[in-house]
C-alpha cells in the first residue's frame, strides 16, 4: 500500500476577516500545489483515493494538484481532518480503498503523523519542520497497513515546493 502525506501549500492572509478555515492560497501556494502535482505525476505516484480536510486551503491545493496528476478513482473532504491529529489521520488512512492513497491536511498534525509512521525518515533538512506543500511518499506492507502503522512505511520520495521551482 501506498500512502502519500501532503501539508497545504501556502495560504493567503490577505483577508483578516476570513476564519481560517475559509482561507484559500496564496499565489504562491497555487503555484507550489502545482509544482508537486507535477512531481507526484512525474514520480509516478498520482493517488487513486484522496482524503482532504475541509479547509480552503486544503481544498484548493488538491485541485492544484489534481489539475496535473488527474482525477482519482474516489475524493473525499473530511471535516475530521481539519487540523487533525495523528491519531485521526491514522483512522482515516486505514479506511483507504485504492493505493496510492493521499491525505491532505494541516501542521502540527501531517508532520506529526508523517514522523510517526516512517521507520526512517528521509534525509531531508525540512522533513522535521513539514512546511506548507510538503510531500511524503511511502509504502507499506499490506497486512501492516491494516494493523499498525507506527514506524511500519518505508520513505520513497520526499520533497518541498522549494525543492522543486
Amino acid at each position: 500500500m501506498r500512502l502519500i502525506i501532503t501539508r497545504h501549500a501556502k495560504s493567503s492572509w490577505s483577508d483578516p476577516l476570513l476564519r481560517d478555515h475559509d482561507r484559500p492560497l496564496s499565489g504562491r501556494g497555487k503555484r507550489s500545489s502545482e509544482l508537486i502535482g507535477r512531481w507526484l505525476s512525474c514520480n509516478g505516484h498520482a493517488p487513486g483515493h484522496v482524503m482532504c480536510s475541509s479547509a480552503r486551503r486544503t481544498q484548493d491545493t488538491w485541485r492544484g494538484i489534481s489539475a496535473v496528476v488527474g482525477k482519482p478513482e474516489l475524493v473525499e473532504i473530511l471535516p475530521e481532518l481539519y487540523h487533525a491529529g495523528p491519531g485521526e489521520m491514522t483512522r482515516t488512512a486505514l479506511r483507504a480503498r485504492h493505493s496510492p492513497a493521499m491525505i491532505v491536511g494541516h501542521n502540527p498534525g501531517i508532520g506529526e503523523f508523517a514522523e510517526w509512521i516512517c521507520a526512517e525518515p528521509p534525509d531531508h533538512p525540512d522533513f522535521m519542520r513539514f512546511p506548507t506543500g510538503a510531500t511524503l511518499v511511502c509504502d507499506m506492507d499490506e497486512r501492516v497497513w491494516r494493523t499498525a502503522m507506527h514506524r511500519a512505511g518505508t520513505v520513497l520520495a520526499f520533497t518541498v515546493p522549494r525543492d522543486l521551482g
